[in-house]
């Protein structure tokens, strides 16, 4: 039950105990939303005619009738009007979803080899890469409430959406493959990784490779979302490695079962570091900042 279902759920009870007035705990929602507001004076219009009748002109059996059918009638709008948003919300996140996957694959045509995988098999991990995005925004639209641990979706699916963006930006302008070649180019990095083997190489990169964008990401997040910064990290982090598990099978269409386990080994480890370590460094930065706008808001 959302917050508008709670809000109209109290008033209707507020109007069976014959209160007309809004309830104090309940007004500064009524001042931000419309659609309460106008059900709250509809329910005491009703609720007003019915009161005007008296004992006489309306049998008991009728109040009592008239009264369910009144309430029946607002939960079945309140229906309505939650089936129509979740269609909505589902519409807009399947369109982008396909429109993230297309766009995914397009940036990863850029740099990999794709002709590894059959036009069927790239169709099925762009549904499922779609599919995926699609539930990363679903959080960001429908997360408003608070999960059990006390952390909106809504910033795990922002967390988990921009790091993914941050991370397709990394591989566009360096791909781990060049990353690779400039270790075996560069001597000094030649001798940094002289005898180590290339699952190992593509381990360490690919940690690196998602560290950096989750840990961007979820410090911007932590400033937002300061409460519970690991729990929040750990749970964007879950997100960013679903999300990125169709980009490295993409990327691994050439290469050994050793390396692509190896890599997404690799991009767990990093995503697990990243996440929990950024919102703990958004936490705090949002702590530091916290007295100067107080005192800025005091000051004025």
């Amino acid at each position: 039950m959302n917050r508008c279902e709670q809000t109209q759920f109290e008033l209707t009870n507020a109007l069976a105990e014959g209160n007309l007035h809004t309830p104090a705990e309940l007004q500064a929602h009524l001042r931000g939303c419309a659609t309460c507001r106008q059900a709250w004076q509809e329910m005491r219009l009703t609720w007003r005619a019915l009161g005007a009748l008296t004992e006489e002109e309306v049998p008991a059996k009728l109040w009592q009738t008239t009264r369910a059918r009144v309430l029946r009638e607002l939960e079945r709008e309140q229906a309505n009007a939650e089936s129509a948003r979740v269609g909505k919300s589902a519409l807009v996140s399947v369109t982008l979803g396909v429109v993230f996957s297309v766009a995914s694959v397009w940036v990863l045509g850029q740099k990999s080899d794709l002709s590894a995988f059959s036009p069927q098999v790239l169709l099925s991990m762009g549904a499922a890469w779609a599919a995926l995005y699609a539930v990363a925004v679903l959080l960001v639209m429908r997360g408003d409430s608070e999960a059990r641990y006390g952390i909106a979706a809504r910033w795990v699916g922002i967390a988990g959406l921009a790091a993914m963006g941050l991370s397709l930006a990394l591989t566009g302008s360096c791909s781990i493959g060049q990353a690779l070649d400039y270790c075996k180019m560069s001597p000094a990095m030649r001798h940094l990784f002289a005898g180590v083997q290339s699952q190992t190489q593509y381990f360490l990169l690919g940690s690196l490779y998602s560290l950096l964008p989750l840990l961007i990401a979820s410090a911007i997040v932590g400033i937002k979302a300061p409460r519970r910064p690991v729990v929040l990290g750990l749970m964007a982090g879950g997100v960013f490695v679903a999300l990125t598990l169709p980009a490295i099978l993409l990327q691994c269409g050439a290469f050994s079962v050793g390396v692509s386990l190896s890599w997404i080994f690799g991009s767990v480890v990093g995503s697990l570091v990243g996440g929990p370590v950024g919102s703990l460094a958004g936490a705090a930065l949002y702590r530091q900042l916290r007295p100067v706008h107080t005192g800025a808001g005091a000051a004025t």
